[in-house]
Order: C-alpha cells, then sequence, then structure tokens
C-alpha cells in the first residue's frame, strides 16, 4: 500500500467530537493503581470496544499484598470514602475535598480525624503535628516512616505555581502504618510559609476515612488478525488521576481509537488484514504489564516489535515540551528506535506537524521497561511528549491537548502494520567480556526496586541514600545490564555512556548487596 494512500484513508474517518468525547469520559475515572476507578476505567474501555463488536480479553487477578509478579511487588486496594480537610491561617482558611479535586490528598491517604497544628520541617518538635515539606522523600523517611508526625502538607517547588502536584503512598507489607498528607499548590505553600515564619500558629482539621483491602490486578487485550502471526504490540498505560488527560488519557484513548477506526475501515472494505497481526493492550502502568508477562508467554513469543504511547497528546505550545522517542536499553542492539522515527516523522510531514523527533537513551519509567527482558527480546521504544509543564498535576486538562498529535497517532498506529517491515528490524544482545573481580549473573527476572521492599526500615534507608544523592539513580537500567553477566566496573561504565552522567558507586555498590541479599543476583 502506498503511504500517503493509507494515510488519507484513515483520516476520512476520524471525527475530532468521537475521539474527545472517549477522552473525556474516560478520564471522568479516577483511575489510581489499586481503586475502584482503575477497574471503572478498564471496563469503560471494554463496553466500548464490545458495543463496536471488537474481540476483546479482560484478565482480572486477585493479588495479596507483596504477592510477585514479573518482580514487581503488589500493594494493598484502596477505596477512598471521605477526605476533607481545612487549613486555619489566623482569619485565612483553606479547605480542601478529595471529591472535588482528587489532587488535594497525597493517593492513598488513611484515616485520621481531629484537630492538629502545622509546623515547617525545621521546627524542633514534630511530633503528632502536621509538617510543610517541600521533598516528598524526605517527609516520609524522616516525618512519616519515624512515626515524628502525624502527617504532611507537601507541595513541588518547581511546579506551576497554581497547580498541585500527584503523589502517592504505596503499602506493599500486609500490615503496615497508614499515613496522611495533604497537596498544596506553590502559591498556598507559601503564604503558610510565611504565616508560620512570623511565628503565628496554624492548625489543620481534617477529616478522611479510606479502606484498604486486598487488590486485584488487570489487563485488558484486543487485536486485530493478521496474515501471519508475526505480530506488533501497542501498549499504552491507563493510569492516573481522575482529570488527567496527557497522563495518560491521550494514550490509552488513543489506542482505543485507532482499534475503532481500523474495524470501521475493514468493516467498509477500506483495509484488508495487515501484513502482521496488531495486539492493542490496556494496562495499570507497569504492574498489568508484568501481569500480561505472566499470563500470556506464547503471544510474546510471536511479537517481534513493540511501542510504547505514553503522554502522547499534549499540546507542546502550551506545556513547553518535545516529541521523544525513548529507545529500548543498550543492553540490546537494535535499530527499531530509527524505524519508528522514520514513521512518525512521516504522519508530521503527511499533518504538517510542526514538531522535530528527538531520540533520547532508554530511561524507563513506563511499560516499555519490562519488554526489553532478554528473555523475551522484545525491542520496545516509547513515543511522549516530554518534558511537561503540568506532569502528574490538576493542570493536566483537556484544553492542552493538541487534535492534531492525536490524529498524528492514530494514524501511525493504523497505518504501522502495513508499512513496517519485519526484516527491516534487528535485534541482539550485546555481550562484552568481564573485567578481573566481581562478576554478577541475574538470577530472577524482572523488576526488583529498593523502595518497593516489604521490610519498611529498608525502604527509609533507601529514602535516605536517595535524599543524600544530587541526580537520578537509574536502579531498573542497572538491572538490566547485569543480564550480560559483566562486572561491575562494566555496568558503571554502560551506565554512564547511556545515560551521560557519571553513576554513584557507592549507590550502586548499595543496590548489588540488596540484590544480592534478596537473591536477586549470585556472583560467578
Amino acid at each position: 500500500m502506498k503511504r500517503e494512500s493509507i494515510y488519507d484513508d484513515i483520516l476520512r474517518f476520524l471525527r475530532e467530537e468521537e475521539y474527545y468525547s472517549l477522552l473525556a469520559d474516560f478520564i471522568s475515572y479516577h483511575r489510581i493503581q489499586g481503586t475502584p476507578g482503575m477497574r471503572e476505567g478498564m471496563e469503560f474501555i471494554k463496553k466500548v470496544m464490545d458495543m463496536y463488536g471488537i474481540w476483546n480479553k479482560f484478565v482480572a487477578y486477585p493479588m495479596k499484598p507483596y504477592e510477585r509478579l514479573y518482580g514487581f511487588p503488589y500493594f494493598k486496594g484502596y477505596r477512598p470514602v471521605r477526605l476533607e480537610a481545612t487549613l486555619f491561617m489566623g482569619k485565612r482558611q483553606l479547605h480542601v475535598d478529595f471529591d472535588l479535586n482528587p489532587f488535594t490528598f497525597v493517593q492513598r491517604s488513611g484515616n485520621i480525624k481531629g484537630r492538629y497544628r502545622v509546623v515547617l520541617e525545621d521546627a524542633k518538635d514534630t511530633k503528632n503535628k502536621f509538617v510543610l515539606v517541600s521533598d516528598f522523600k524526605k517527609g516520609l523517611s524522616e516525618y512519616l516512616y519515624t512515626k515524628k508526625s502525624r502527617g504532611i502538607l507537601v507541595y513541588d517547588p518547581n511546579a506551576y505555581n497554581k497547580a498541585r502536584k500527584k503523589y502517592q503512598f504505596w503499602y506493599y507489607a500486609p500490615k503496615e502504618d497508614e499515613y496522611v498528607g495533604i497537596v498544596l499548590t506553590n502559591n498556598e505553600a507559601n503564604k503558610l510559609k510565611e504565616h508560620l515564619s512570623h511565628g503565628k500558629k496554624a492548625y489543620i482539621e481534617i477529616n478522611t476515612h479510606s479502606v484498604f483491602e486486598d487488590n486485584t490486578n488487570y489487563y485488558l487485550l484486543s487485536k486485530i488478525e493478521g496474515e501471519s502471526k508475526d505480530a506488533i504490540l501497542y501498549v499504552a498505560h491507563t493510569c492516573h488521576a481522575r482529570g488527567e488527560a496527557n497522563d495518560n488519557g491521550s494514550g490509552a484513548t488513543s489506542l482505543l481509537y485507532s482499534l475503532i477506526t481500523m474495524k470501521k475501515m475493514q468493516a467498509k472494505g477500506v483495509l484488508k488484514k495487515p501484513p502482521y497481526t496488531v495486539y492493542f493492550l490496556f494496562v495499570p502502568e507497569m504492574w498489568g504489564s508484568a501481569l500480561f508477562i505472566e499470563k500470556e508467554k506464547d503471544i510474546l513469543n510471536d511479537i517481534f516489535a513493540g511501542f510504547n504511547f505514553d503522554m502522547v497528546g499534549s499540546d507542546l505550545q502550551k506545556t513547553e515540551g518535545r516529541v521523544i522517542i525513548e529507545r529500548p536499553h543498550g543492553n540490546l542492539k537494535t535499530n527499531i528506535h530509527k524505524e519508528f522515527k522514520k514513521h512518525v516523522d512521516r504522519v508530521h510531514e503527511y499533518l504538517d506537524y510542526p514538531y522535530a523527533v528527538y531520540i533520547r537513551p532508554f530511561d524507563g519509567g513506563s511499560d516499555h521497561l519490562l519488554f526489553q527482558d532478554i528473555d523475551m527480546k522484545i525491542p520496545m521504544p516509547m513515543l511522549i511528549h516530554w518534558p511537561c509543564k503540568y506532569y502528574h498535576t490538576d493542570h493536566d486538562v483537556i484544553s492542552h491537548i493538541d487534535p492534531k498529535a492525536i490524529w498524528r497517532n492514530v494514524i501511525l498506529m493504523a497505518s504501522m502494520p502495513y508499512l513496517l517491515k519485519k526484516d527491516s528490524i534487528f535485534i541482539e544482545k550485546r555481550t562484552t567480556a568481564g573485567h578481573i573481580g566481581d562478576v554478577f549473573s541475574l538470577k530472577k527476572k524482572g523488576v526488583f526496586i529498593p523502595l518497593m521492599d516489604e521490610d519498611i526500615k529498608e525502604r527509609i534507608r533507601w529514602y535516605k541514600i536517595l535524599s543524600n544523592k544530587k541526580g537520578y539513580i537509574n536502579f531498573t537500567q542497572f538491572l538490566y545490564y547485569i543480564d550480560g553477566k559483566r562486572s561491575f566496573k562494566d555496568i558503571l561504565h554502560l551506565v554512564e555512556k547511556e545515560s551521560g552522567e557519571k553513576p554513584d558507586k557507592d549507590a550502586f555498590g548499595e543496590y548489588i548487596s540488596y540484590l544480592l541479599k534478596k537473591g536477586v543476583l549470585s556472583r560467578l
């Protein structure tokens, strides 16, 4: 098929009001992992597929806290019932209500009722008080995990001044204390700091009711049957909070609308079967992909290329971002990110979409992370609009979505099964000789991150390690390099080459010790 001809055919089937209606309905659910809204959002997508007569498979898998799927420990389910609080600063009051704005509370905040003093984080006495913090990790390790305070008020000094950032508590252990946090905008936090710095008192009256219970993990799979079993996999996560449009309402709804469009075009005889089968996978971020990997090993064997769509709809003029393709990790030698860029560039040219496409090194942080494992050898780049001025805030709204970016996504997804050539993609495992000294082998597959440890003391220790370290430690990237049975020196060298930053040798040494202790690694 000719490229521009298929683009023209797809474009004729696209309806802006149809897409925006799907997006608005989908993001009306509070899609935090482990909440009833997560399931409701997944079931909404399934209902739409059923309405169009599209084959789908919805898997719901009950899980216990800290049960592992492909290395990821699961967590307690969370059902927010009622969360309200009022902050008193003299005559000034600030009322926050989770029902009106779910960003006003740290996700998975627990149960508390009463009136408490509010103090700055450098106060001498923080016990039984709410502490104002600008560093969430420090708030956890210094004031909540150590039980010095009753809760935190948290803000991000780098966020847009009028926006509330999204923060989350995670409870992995079957028995674990619950924590409470309220989220302020920069403007609100600055007023509170000014009030407290003048020696004036502030109080918070709070009443929260949340239910913590056993959890369920999910994935929703659909497909377009191809001429062969050889397959392409499209992935989009279905998180996050109610109202978040770009992250990742844009990716999930683009996937859904592409599937609908291809089915309509086939029904009208405009599209024939593609050369390859196309799988459409909707998941709670990371954990849903881990479940899919565990349950669908036969499908994985047929997939020769995957593409992750995460935050792909923002208006870049408003969000101050760029169009990014994140390539697979350096332990796999592949050209798939370059082939993907060619397709994205061609659609941009066709739509007169005025943004260049940049390739960045592997960083993880989304579902493409899990599919890179050597056992599967599925090369999976990610498409993303990054950075985003409104990332993880209550200002990630529909008015910041660019219709032309959405058409780019749909045209790209619907056309690639016809235009992508399997023979043009190569992939092989990189190998290097280890240096003299300790060489490590990975015994357990998957992702093992100490901040997800069941032992709360271990988690505190790692929060402190991260708080004292300037810059980001990419533990997931590090773990992949161990798969090549390399020495510590080799691994540090590769991480530096990939990231462009010199790794913290002591921190990574701690991580090696942690993985040995957990039985994830062994020495050769």
